[in-house]
């Protein structure tokens, strides 16, 4: 792919929903930028942890926002980080077995 998407690309993404998971952190700014440029409407979606620092929070809903665009914050309405934490006996790893072993349901 390089810098610019081409007419196929764009052709491949017509009436797709294109959404940009948004962290806080450079990458996924850098992103959501790059999508705009390219044309690209997209949706941006934070999903908060519970565990993040207030100072990410107001990166977010405000200069982050006011940079790139809305951003629609989800969170887990069944337990958050703590809770599978607390369920599991761990905090998560990056060992495939134990990072699989959220099942999908937290």
């Amino acid at each position: 792919m390089g810098d610019k998407l081409t007419a196929e690309d764009h052709e491949r993404l017509e009436g797709c929903r294109v959404v940009a998971s948004i962290s806080g952190g450079k990458d996924s700014a850098a992103l959501s930028l790059w999508l705009a440029e390219q044309g690209i409407d997209h949706d941006r979606v934070f999903a908060d942890t519970g565990w993040e620092h207030p100072a990410t929070y107001e990166y977010l809903r405000g200069p982050l926002t006011e940079k790139i665009g809305p951003i629609v914050e989800v969170k887990s309405t069944v337990g958050g980080f703590a809770d599978w934490c607390r369920k599991k006996g761990m905090f998560p790893g990056t060992n495939p077995r134990v990072s699989s072993m959220t099942g999908g349901s937290g």
